[in-house]
């Protein structure tokens, strides 16, 4: 009884301490976000450690700005570009006219818009203000109302009161060069939003990140990386590779640092911008291993540690808490809307 005694005991530390260390993980990326969030600086490329045993249940950093576009189209950057405003994540403003407006009547003006906001805009047109349909300005359409929106939380952090009132200016100026009808929404409202929304998204942008290490005094040569590489059916070059699925969307990051050889590779996943999390963390953890055996190193944490079965699986608990709120806020992982919303 004696002996049953100490290895109970001894067990139920190691669950509580693994426990631990997926909360300290967690909480320590946590605050890391809400840092990175009040500097506006750049989303980071690693966040808290993967698992490995996963329970049942479940960035691309935003483009450089183009150059104005010289034609009458109107500016386009990216797919996120072309999504209809959605109040959830946007500033919208209704302009209603009595007579059809072609996108090409608007596109000049709308381009000023653009141009100043960059890739925070959206536009969509409608003609019974119930479908809308998303406005590029590349087809001869017309429309009786137009529905703007500009972006209020991204990765680089909450719109300014300043941007905010500035865009609904601006569409007030559009409105009345057309003739149209402004039906805005709440500047003060959106305000107060825009700061209540990155609140949740600093406790929800979540990546993780495994690291392997190479043995010392014995680098990986991006010859054997490359090979790896390629039987994974990871792409890319230089020692920067991305893991497609089945769609083409990449689902997962692999970045060997170094020149000829490496001293580490860090595999990144992005948790809210991923359609199936926890198949894409399966997989990462599938190749990082693969990497493991055919490089040698030892696979580790952010902090160095040596990475455990049980410290994954509590911290993939934790991870799957935050993924469920999103959820449970419409920004379920993958989607369109949520891609927006960690851009």
């Amino acid at each position: 009884k004696g002996t049953r005694l100490v290895t109970d005991f001894q067990v139920a530390l190691l669950v509580m301490g693994g426990c631990a260390v997926a909360a300290v993980l967690v909480y320590n990326k946590v605050q890391e976000r809400r840092a990175r969030r009040q500097g506006k600086v750049d989303f980071p490329q690693h966040a808290s450690d993967p698992l490995l045993e996963m329970d049942d249940g479940r960035r691309e950093p935003a483009g450089a700005p183009e150059s104005p576009s010289t034609d009458n189209r109107m500016e386009r950057r990216s797919g996120a570009d072309l999504a209809v405003p959605d109040r959830r994540i946007d500033y919208v403003i209704d302009v209603k006219f009595d007579t059809l407006i072609a996108e090409a009547a608007c596109g000049d003006l709308w381009r000023a818009i653009q141009r100043r906001f960059r890739e925070r805009t959206a536009i969509a047109g409608s003609i019974d203000g119930i479908e809308w349909s998303a406005v590029d300005g590349s087809s001869q359409s017309s429309w009786l109302e137009y529905r703007a929106g500009l972006q209020l939380v991204s990765r680089a952090g909450a719109a300014a009161e300043a941007d905010i009132l500035e865009f609904r200016t601006m569409i007030d100026g559009l409105a009345a060069q057309l003739g149209g009808i402004v039906k805005p929404g709440d500047a003060r409202h959106a305000i107060a939003y825009a700061h209540e929304l990155d609140e949740f998204c600093a406790e929800s942008d979540i990546q993780i990140a495994l690291h392997l290490v190479a043995p010392e005094g014995a680098p990986f040569r991006s010859a054997e990386v490359i090979k790896v590489a390629e039987q994974n059916g990871l792409l890319g070059s230089g020692g920067s590779f991305r893991k497609p699925n089945a769609s083409g969307d990449y689902i997962f990051d692999m970045r060997f640092e170094g020149d000829a050889s490496y001293l580490r590779g860090t595999f990144t996943l992005d948790v809210p911008t991923v359609v199936e999390p926890e198949e894409a963390y399966k997989q990462m953890i599938l190749v990082a291993q693969a990497f493991q055996r055919a490089l040698g190193g030892v696979l580790v944490d952010d902090n160095g540690g040596a990475l455990s079965n049980d410290g994954f699986a509590a911290t993939w608990r934790t991870v799957n808490t935050v993924i469920r709120g999103l959820v449970e806020k419409g920004f379920r992982p993958g989607l369109p809307i949520t891609k927006r919303l960690f851009s």
